[in-house]
């Protein structure tokens, strides 16, 4: 054993080990040093601060890899199902997660705003939203609640719900039919318009959203709207193009184009 060895080769030892203590797991350091051939002095600490600390830095390392990867596989890649699955996926697991997904908004009255799920990734054991609600068609009524938190998502990029805190009959529905406990929605904007959201899922427990986290995936969300946008005026260009090109084509009389 440590004591053993410290009393023979008259070195100090040291270990460490974890205990549960009032319902939560503790980490300590035990450093055993030799006094004389027949006492070892054991001097112990508590070092679950500094374990929790280290586990932080390597857990944000390993979420900022994940975002790299993200934006070079978005960005060059594109927006295709594969990617976007793909993503939805290392998020998800990345951060522990029940559910990750993506909603478009398909197109909004003066009376509601309808979104509809493109993508969706769920956990072992979680059941996926369309299973209890229609995805395709999530209608919201503007003179709901919720709408009135949309509205403040549109304009501070990000919406945090947790179960506990829900008032309105329609946002608990939405909340207990998925089993959900909390969520966070990141806006993705393009052009300057909301054109959907990316949504995480909590069904296990009452998560508490960490700023560091909020800041993260809004950073997600940027990069899913850059890549959109950039398809999207990659798209307008090619039209301009065509249409230029269907113009010469239609003309009566020959049309030339110098640069000066």
């Amino acid at each position: 054993s440590l004591i053993k060895k410290a009393a023979s080769e008259n070195t100090i030892e040291t270990f460490e080990y974890s205990l549960e203590i009032n319902g939560k797991i503790k980490t300590y350091e035990d450093r055993l040093v030799p006094v004389n051939n027949d006492t070892i002095l054991s001097i112990v600490r508590d070092i679950t601060e500094k374990k929790q600390t280290e586990y932080d830095l390597r857990h944000r390392e390993a979420i900022l890899s994940v975002i790299t990867e993200f934006a070079e596989r978005i960005l060059i890649g594109g927006t295709n199902e594969s990617n976007m699955n793909l993503v939805l996926a290392e998020l998800g697991k990345i951060f522990s997660l029940s559910r990750t997904y993506i909603f478009r908004k398909e197109k909004e009255t003066d009376s509601s705003i309808c979104f509809k799920q493109m993508y969706e990734w769920c956990d072992s054991g979680i059941f996926s939203s369309s299973s209890v609600l229609d995805t395709d068609n999530f209608e919201i009524d503007k003179t709901s609640d919720f709408y009135k938190k949309l509205h403040r998502f549109n304009k501070e990029g990000y919406l945090t719900g947790y179960l506990e805190e829900m008032e309105s009959d329609f946002e608990k529905y939405i909340m207990n039919v998925q089993n959900l406990r909390s969520y966070l929605f990141i806006a993705i904007f393009v052009k300057g318009k909301l054109w959907g959201m990316i949504g995480f899922d909590e069904c296990r427990y009452d998560r508490k959203w960490q700023d560091f986290e909020v800041q993260t995936l809004q950073t997600a969300g940027k990069i899913i709207g850059g890549a959109l946008n950039k398809e999207l005026t990659e798209i307008e260009l090619a039209n301009s193009r065509e249409l230029y090109y269907k113009l010469i084509d239609s003309a009566p009389d020959s049309v030339s184009v110098t640069d000066l």
